[in-house]
């Protein structure tokens, strides 16, 4: 796959990144390097060199299948991967998203205060306003 057009685009345009592994170091008993294109993902924790401290099974005959599985160990890597990043962007997104009641937006407020204004006429309702949340993706699609 490291020679689709698709991958080379993206390793190229900087908008992912490689990082390989070695199998052994996650419990296989094979010399197997993986490659994954990463984007969003701390893929540092999937980068392990084999330590050259043990004997491999040859990659061939019966073991050639075998050889290509992932591990129980790498795969929970992989999961732990995904759910550090997950975990990461929930956590970005909480703190970009201030809570807005009514149909106030920080935008609309800043464009708002940028300019002069004077009071021509002043309303006073009968009822104050009822107070609801509303969400970022409801904004949206309102205006």
């Amino acid at each position: 796959m490291r020679k689709l057009s698709e991958w080379i685009f993206l390793l190229e345009h900087l908008l992912a990144e490689e990082q390989w592994t070695a199998s052994c170091a996650f419990g296989s008993i094979h010399l197997k390097e993986f490659v994954f294109l990463c984007t969003g993902l701390p893929s540092n924790m999937l980068h392990r060199k084999c330590s050259r401290d043990h004997d491999h099974v040859p990659i061939q005959g019966s073991h050639t299948k075998a050889s290509a599985v992932y591990t129980d160990e790498l795969a929970y890597t992989l999961a732990e991967c995904c759910h550090r990043a997950l975990k990461r962007k929930l956590r970005e997104k909480s703190e970009q998203t201030p809570e807005v009641l009514g149909l106030e937006t920080p935008l609309c407020n800043d464009l708002l205060v940028s300019g002069d204004w004077k009071v021509e006429q002043q309303w006073e309702w009968k009822v104050p306003a009822p107070r609801t949340s509303i969400s970022r993706s409801q904004l949206l699609s309102i205006g």
